[in-house]
This record gives structure tokens, C-alpha cells and sequence, in this order.
């Protein structure tokens, strides 16, 4: 809501004694006030720009939005979103109302109608000859606001013009309603007259600009200093301690002009069709006190005080913005300070395994478009227990104390300062499997024998179990590959021989270690019988040899 003007009075008086102009200086038209927020809902390729209008300036903002672009200054602008508003037309509303009183109060009623944006005025003239002001006024018994008033100073009767206002906000229910003016003061002949009037579209707050004067020579009388712009509306008071009539300048739409029994009040209104930064009206008569007063306000519409916010969506990952929240009125452009945002890291590409063993595992994967700072690992195995390994600074890593024979989950997720990418879609690898035990031995004939071993921890799918034929052999092969037991029954060996054995689990992933090599020796034959029968037979071992 724009602010109440608050200049201090200016008493400027020519050479000649008898004539002084009271000027209250106003401000001219503002931009709005804006500042910027943080961004919210960041992600690598949106955000969510937040500002707030803290004040809308002289009038309503009817576009607001935001710059960014990757330049800390804003030089060279990316983009500029924007939200826009149309502003309200100001309109006369309902049928005026007036009234006359030889008193320093008045009581009459004025008829409220419908409209959106509405602004009630009441202009106020009295005279008297001796001190009068006006405390206070209500309509429909709510309390106006008093926006300008004038009056003479000089010794004798004293002449006051004044305009009041009431906002949509403080309005009563539409239909008839009293406008009651108190006045104080010691009566003297006094006389005060009163106009209502109804506008809508008006910017709903105190006038944008307010001038008051006074004097006791010269017939025009003028308030100077405004910064009205095509659409605003002024609307002025004015009075004459003797009868006569007021023409107006600028094209000023005369309201009413009543003359009472020694004085005159008339009011008119002004909707700019252009800049207007003075405003006056002529008395034809006898000038011995002139006073006249004059409040601006600009259109409704727009934008109010308040914050809004903007979502952007065409943003590069892990990429700096800077931004700015701005809104535009018809007197400027209000820009908020210049912040930054970081949008997240794309997700990572590629993910792909390298060498595996029973405990570790090696991966890699591509940095994704634009980079990242650093790199989280997620593994998971059964159940699921999951461990996040953080800060991996480049594109490749191994992990290790992993459980052999199992599978294990792995994603990755690109991180910054402002937070995590999403992970990659997940990819399984199993571990290979432990070491089987040392193989030990039983069941050994001359040509056979039985090769056992504990299973891995984590086990294994098959086995694979390697020979060599000497007490220090090296030149181990493999006899047998897919065994599905513990054991292995070997068969075809050498009679005293010594034999060494090694084993290994092996899974889809491939082949485990081998485990400790152990060595075994196969047994002699039985030992020969030779026996001689009848007629010199010989048997040996059962067989007869003559």
C-alpha cells in the first residue's frame, strides 16, 4: 500500500505582505520497492524464483517477473520471465451528493453502490469568522481519513477547504448511507458545505499526492507539484470567502458549485489523460480568502504488496544463476538485489563393473552433463542393508569387506553444494566366491581316492579341482570342473604315488581362489602269494603262471 505523504508545509509569500500560498511538497510518481528471495525447489534443470513487492511505489504494478542469466552482474540476461497484470480504469460511480449548513457540522446521506476497487471522497468548504476545522468525518459510520486539507491564517474569518476518503476495504453494505461531518470552532455566521462522490478502479491506498493552498489576492489558485500520468484521478476542494464561481483548468469536471450567503464551495474532478503536474480554478468575484486543496490517486489493478514467485524449467545441470526479482509501474521499474542459484548435477551415466573378487568390487560410470563435485556410492545386499559411501571425488571407485558368493546392489548419484542428483538405475554384481578349506583325503586304494573340503563362507555353485602328480609338482590342471559336491572320488592313479590337490569355488561371475594345496599318496598293491600245486603249477596273486 503506497505511503501517506508526510512533506513538511512551505510558506512562501511574495513582496507583498498580504499574499502567501501554503504548498505541501509531495513526492513524485515511485518505481515499486521489490526484493529478491531464495530459490526454492531447485533441480538440475528448474527452480522456483521467489520475490515480494514490499511497497507498489505511487502506482499498482502491472508487471513483475524476474532476470537471470549466468553473469554475476545480469550483463548478459538468459532469461526474463514475467508476470503481468492489466491496470483498473478509473470510473465515476452512483449519483453525487451535496449538502449546505449555517453550522460547523453537516449530516446527509449518500448512496453507496456496487463496483470493485471503490474510493468514497468527501470535500468539505467552510467558512467562518472566527476559528474553525473540521475533527472528523464518518460514513456510514465508519471513520474517514482525512487526505489534505487548507485553510487561511490571517485574523478575522477563516475559510477551510478539505478532502477526506474511505477505501474499499472500510466501506459499509451498499445503499444509503451517512456522511456526518463534526466540526469545532466558535460559530460565527458560519457556513459548510459537502460533496460525496464514488469512484472504482482506484489503487486501494493513500493518495499517491496531495497539495493545499491558500491566499487572499489573485483570482486563480493553483496546486502545483503533481506527477499524474494518463489515468490517474485528482480530485479538489476549493472555497471563497465571498460569493462568486469557480472555472477549472486542465479540463477539470466541475462537481458542484454552491453558492452559500456570503461565501462559495465548489469541487471538481479530474481523470488525466495525460501528465499533469499542476492543477487550478479561477474565482470570478471579490478574492479576500481562497483556499484549495487536491489529492491523486492512480488506477487499482496490477499487482498488490505481497510475494509471488515464478518457476523456470530450460536450466542447465551444476550450473551458476544469478537472478533478480523486478515489477513494473507507470512511474518505473523496482529491481530487487542479485542472488545465485546452483542447479543439481545430472544423473550419472554408464554405470559399468570391472574386477571382482570374493571382498571387493571395482566400478566406474561417466560424469554426467555438466559435471558434479563429487559422487555418492549406494550398495545394498540382501535384506536390504545398504551402505552410502560419500565424497568420491572421481568417476571410478572399488568397495571392499564384501561378503563372497553375493549379489549386491549399486547405484550412483552426482552431488554439489546445493545437493544430490537422483541415482542411476540399479545394477547388480556378484561377488565371487571365497576359499574353499584345504582338501584332505579318504578312501585310498592303489588307483583311488576321495578329495573332500569345507565349503566357502557364502558357498559356492560349483567346484573346480585341480592335480599335480610328484611330491613338488607345480604343473597343476584341472580334472574335473562343475562339481556340485564337496568331494571328489578320483580314480586312474598310480600306485605309490604321491599326489597334490587344489580347489576352487566358482559362481556365474567366474572363479574364486584356490585354496591351500594338500597332497595325498595312493597305496601299494596287496602283497604277491605264489603257491606250487600238483604237477608244479605256480599261483601268484591268483593267477597261474605254469
Amino acid at each position: 500500500m503506497k505511503g501517506v505523504h508526510t512533506a513538511p508545509k512551505l510558506l512562501v509569500c511574495l513582496s507583498i505582505a498580504f499574499l502567501c500560498i501554503v504548498v505541501v511538497p509531495h513526492e513524485a510518481h515511485a518505481a515499486p520497492t521489490v526484493t529478491t528471495g531464495a530459490a526454492t525447489g531447485v533441480t538440475e534443470t528448474s527452480a522456483t524464483l521467489n520475490g515480494n513487492i514490499t511497497n507498489i511505489g505511487s502506482a499498482a504494478p502491472t508487471v513483475r517477473g524476474f532476470a537471470n542469466g549466468t553473469s554475476a552482474d545480469l550483463s548478459s540476461v538468459t532469461s526474463t520471465t514475467t508476470d503481468s497484470s492489466s491496470p483498473s480504469t478509473i470510473a465515476k460511480a452512483g449519483t453525487d451528493t451535496s449538502s449546505t449548513a449555517a453550522a460547523l457540522s453537516l449530516n446527509f446521506n449518500h448512496t453507496l453502490v456496487s463496483g470493485s476497487e471503490r474510493l468514497v471522497v468527501v470535500t468539505i468548504g467552510i467558512e467562518n469568522c472566527d476559528a474553525a476545522d473540521v475533527t472528523g468525518v464518518t460514513y456510514g459510520g465508519v471513520a474517514m481519513t482525512r487526505a489534505i486539507s487548507a485553510s487561511t491564517t490571517p485574523s478575522g474569518c477563516r475559510n477551510v477547504s478539505e478532502v477526506w476518503y474511505i477505501l474499499e476495504a472500510n466501506l459499509p453494505s451498499n445503499g444509503s448511507q451517512a456522511v456526518d461531518i463534526t466540526g469545532s470552532g466558535t460559530p460565527n455566521t458560519p457556513e459548510i458545505n459537502a460533496l460525496a462522490a464514488q469512484y472504482t478502479g482506484v489503487a486501494q491506498g493513500a493518495p499517491d499526492a496531495v497539495a493545499e493552498t491558500d491566499q487572499t489576492v489573485g483570482a486563480t489558485i493553483t496546486n502545483t507539484g503533481f506527477s499524474a500520468v494518463s489515468g490517474d484521478l485528482l480530485v479538489s476542494a476549493m472555497s471563497a470567502g465571498n460569493t462568486g464561481s469557480f472555472a477549472h483548468g486542465q479540463s477539470q469536471t466541475e462537481l458542484l458549485d454552491f453558492n452559500d450567503a456570503s461565501s462559495v464551495f465548489a469541487s471538481a474532478d479530474l481523470i488525466a489523460s495525460g501528465a499533469v503536474t499542476d492543477i487550478d480554478s479561477t474565482f470570478t468575484g471579490t478574492v479576500n480568502r481562497l483556499t484549495r486543496a487536491a489529492a491523486a490517486w492512480s488506477p487499482g489493478g496490477g499487482f498488490s504488496t505481497g510475494t509471488f514467485s515464478v518457476a523456470t524449467s530450460t536450466l542447465a545441470a551444476n550450473t551458476t544463476y544469478y537472478f533478480r526479482a523486478y515489477a513494473t509501474n507507470s512511474s518505473g521499474t523496482g529491481f530487487g538485489s542479485i542472488l545465485s542459484l546452483l542447479t543439481l548435477p545430472a544423473v550419472p551415466t554408464g554405470l559399468a563393473f570391472g574386477t571382482v573378487t570374493a571382498t571387493t568390487t571395482a566400478l566406474s560410470w561417466n560424469a554426467p552433463t555438466g559435471g558434479a563435485s563429487t559422487y555418492k556410492l549406494e550398495v545394498c545386499s540382501t535384506g536390504p542393508v545398504c551402505n552410502l559411501y560419500t565424497g568420491i571425488s572421481g568417476v571410478s571407485t572399488t568397495t571392499y569387506s564384501l561378503a563372497g558368493n553375493t549379489s549386491y546392489d549399486y547405484a550412483v548419484q552426482a552431488t554439489n553444494a546445493t545437493g544430490d542428483s537422483a541415482f542411476t538405475a540399479t545394477s547388480t554384481q556378484l561377488t565371487l566366491p571365497n576359499v574353499p578349506g584345504t582338501p584332505t583325503y579318504s578312501n585310498i586304494t592303489p588307483t583311488t581316492m576321495r578329495i573332500s573340503w569345507t565349503a566357502p563362507t557364502g558357498g559356492a555353485s560349483t567346484y573346480k579341482l585341480a592335480r599335480c602328480e610328484g611330491g613338488g609338482c607345480t604343473n597343476f590342471a584341472n580334472i574335473q570342473t562343475g562339481i556340485g559336491a564337496t568331494f571328489y572320488d578320483d580314480s586312474a592313479l598310480t600306485p605309490e604315488t604321491t599326489y597334490r590337490y587344489m580347489v576352487l569355488g566358482t559362481n556365474a561371475s567366474g572363479d574364486g581362489l584356490y585354496s591351500a594345496v594338500s597332497s595325498s599318496d595312493t597305496i601299494e598293491p596287496p602283497a604277491e602269494r605264489v603257491l606250487t600245486l600238483r604237477g608244479n603249477v605256480i599261483l601268484r596273486g591268483g593267477v597261474i603262471l605254469r
